[in-house]
């Protein structure tokens, strides 16, 4: 079982072996600390925080292959790992992992949007949970084929997922959550001007209460890339310029988190 690490765009590659046999399925990054990063196999979850120079097993408490892992963009200590015996989860980095429930499970993905929610892929279909994991309800409505092996998300949009036999679903976050949707996106309270976005850009925001503010930037699949801003900040309309983002062009996410809640605006970067 082995890991490797490339600094120079996949001119060369380091190997680290983490076990004498077995193999790695899953890698997940911390969005804050890029020498943090979890291996995820057969056997178990090894952990490195130094870029991989040192590894260590944290497997207690998982059984299974690890096929996904997934880091909390809200806790980064928080992680999730899919096997066949359920989707576990760890609130302390790897130290020590419980079984939130569901079975054959091959993948799973978190809402960036919504704290604590998350989909998972299994073998019986598709299973969410609103609360990080206490508890698992079905959504198969209009599924062909339960066998799902993958799965995937548009934030505020569509899950995405892909069956065995009969192809690939869409289901729309949308649906029963279009006030939520109206609220948390609204173009008034985060706006990025121009979009698409070449270089610089700026982001104007209006908050109705003083009180604590955060902007982010997370990437499609809701890996937070950096925190744009952090204080204290009195009502009214604000704005932020950002220049030389050094991001791979794509689809993006500024997150405005306030008093009165989470607001999204979608861009695109174009290098």
């Amino acid at each position: 079982m082995f890991a490797s690490k490339t600094t120079n765009s996949g001119s060369n590659w380091t190997r680290y072996y983490l076990e004498p046999i077995g193999y790695v399925h899953a890698i997940a990054v911390d969005p804050n600390n890029s020498n943090i990063v979890y291996a995820g196999g057969d056997p178990g979850v090894y952990r490195t925080s130094n870029g991989g120079s040192d590894w260590v097993d944290v497997s207690t408490g998982i059984s299974g292959v690890v096929v996904d892992l997934v880091i909390d963009p809200f806790s980064t200590i928080t992680l999730y790992a899919a096997t066949r015996d359920g989707v576990f989860k760890t609130t302390n980095s790897g130290g020590v992992w419980t079984n939130t429930g569901c079975a054959e499970v091959s993948s799973l993905v978190l809402d960036p949007n919504e704290q604590g929610k998350i989909y998972c892929a299994t073998t019986t279909g598709v299973h969410a949970s609103t609360d990080a994991g206490g508890t698992w309800a079905s959504m198969n409505s209009g599924l062909g084929d339960t066998n799902v092996t993958c799965i995937g998300i548009d934030p505020d949009d569509y899950l995405f997922v892909g069956t065995m036999n009969n192809g690939l679903y869409r289901w729309s976050l949308n649906t029963g959550h279009m006030e939520n949707r109206m609220y948390r996106a609204e173009p008034s309270m985060c706006h990025i001007d121009p979009n698409p976005v070449t270089k610089n850009a700026t982001i104007s925001y209006n908050i109705n209460r003083p009180g604590h503010v955060l902007l982010s930037l997370y990437n499609i699949n809701g890996r937070l890339i950096r925190t744009l801003l952090e204080k204290e900040q009195n009502s009214g309309t604000h704005s932020l310029f950002i220049s030389d983002l050094n991001i791979p062009a794509g689809i993006y996410f500024v997150h405005l988190q306030t008093c009165e809640g989470r607001f999204v605006t979608k861009f695109i970067f174009c290098e």
